[in-house]
């Protein structure tokens, strides 16, 4: 199984996507995982989390957590032969780049025949904000940013055009709303995105480009943690899983 970008802002999310995108899980029975991305930090942190998910109790992570190979490249040349990798998988990377129809054709160069592809990318115009207008305007704010460089939130949508343009057989294409509702989950995840709205790159080119000011940044923080203490409120975030079979 090949990951293509480790994502590794969560505990273990490179494991933890595949047993929640079922026809992933249900077409994988890798002993040997493979994981690239172009941020040696990102590595770093994988195979950090890699020796934690081996000593959790998670039996189906560990059915496929046995075996972990982590190297820095480019998902737009992939540093493997055709048809290496039974199963790929790739989260929130195709929102991020402007070509994304390059990584589509080395990943199916490199998928073996009757091999799984699947795909997990926003689709924020979907998105639904209750009573949370301070993570609507970071929402905003993350995509305007993100369309400067060349990125696209609203990618989920067009990944199954793209594969089979390039020559993908049957697909499976879902639509998965990510919903916190809870006090308990607004909480915590506000705590995240707090942390994020004053630490993250993304934000700072905000305020470089002048979209924010830096007393805007810390009052939005602010206002993140207040809105997660409301009584009543509700976020909702959309995501398109496709799956795709060479």
């Amino acid at each position: 199984m090949l990951f293509v970008l480790m994502n590794t802002g969560d505990k273990y999310p490179f494991t933890q996507n595949i047993v929640q995108t079922p026809g992933i899980y249900a077409n994988t029975r890798a002993r040997h995982v493979v994981g690239i991305d172009i941020e040696p930090r990102q590595i770093k942190a994988a195979r950090k989390q890699a020796r934690l998910v081996l000593k959790q109790a998670h039996a189906v992570l560990k059915s496929i957590s046995e075996h972990y190979n982590f190297i820095v490249g480019s998902a737009s040349s992939l540093p493997f032969p055709d048809r290496s990798f039974d199963t790929i998988y790739s989260h929130t990377l195709m929102s991020q780049i402007d070509a994304p129809i390059m990584v589509y054709r080395e990943i199916f160069r490199v998928l073996k025949d009757g091999g799984v592809v699947g795909f997990r990318e926003p689709y924020h115009a979907a998105n639904v904000f209750i009573n949370a207008p301070a993570r609507e305007k970071y929402t905003e704010l993350y995509g305007r940013v993100l369309k400067k460089n060349y990125g696209n939130v609203n990618v989920g949508v067009d990944i199954a055009r793209d594969l089979h343009s390039i020559g993908f057989g049957r697909m499976s294409i879902e639509p998965v709303m990510s919903t916190t509702s809870s006090l308990d989950d607004r909480t915590e995840m506000a705590q995240q995105y707090a942390d994020m709205t004053l630490h993250a790159d993304f934000m700072a080119q905000a305020v470089e480009l002048g979209w924010i000011t830096h007393k805007e940044r810390k009052q939005l923080a602010h206002d993140i943690l207040e809105e997660s203490k409301k009584d009543y409120g509700c976020i909702s975030f959309c995501m398109i899983q496709t799956l795709a079979w060479k």
